[in-house]
């Protein structure tokens, strides 16, 4: 599934959900449904949804001012995942670092070495 954020040309077996109003809200929609939409769909190579399967697809408009506040707070909660999993990422690239680090004093004998010196 790809957002277009400008006026797009599509070929065969692509569709486009447009809306005037409601894009936003579509484009979250079928974002968190995607798998339920994939599974409409056919085909080994990828999925191929029917635009017949996707006119079945009911999708709830709550009021307009309720949807631009659901859609920030999922932007929000989205970036802040985004954010929250580089810094994961990171830590956890650090913790393999330090990891290589000990077993690299370990197998030379610093390790141990060290652990004498503190011990005296």
């Amino acid at each position: 599934m790809n957002i277009a954020g400008q006026k797009a040309c599509i070929g065969r077996g692509v569709a486009a959900i447009r809306s005037k109003n409601n894009q936003d809200w579509i484009n979250q929609f079928i974002s968190f449904s995607r798998n339920k939409i994939y599974a409409l769909g056919s085909g080994s190579t990828f999925p191929n949804v029917s635009s017949s399967e996707l006119k079945k697809i009911i999708i709830p408009f709550p009021p307009k001012d309720q949807q631009g506040q659901i859609v920030s707070q999922i932007e929000y909660l989205s970036a802040e995942t985004q954010r929250l999993e580089a810094i994961y990422r990171q830590k956890l690239a650090a913790l393999k670092e330090l990891k290589q680090s000990i077993l690299q004093k370990a197998f030379t004998g610093e390790l141990t070495a060290d652990i004498v010196e503190e011990a005296a």
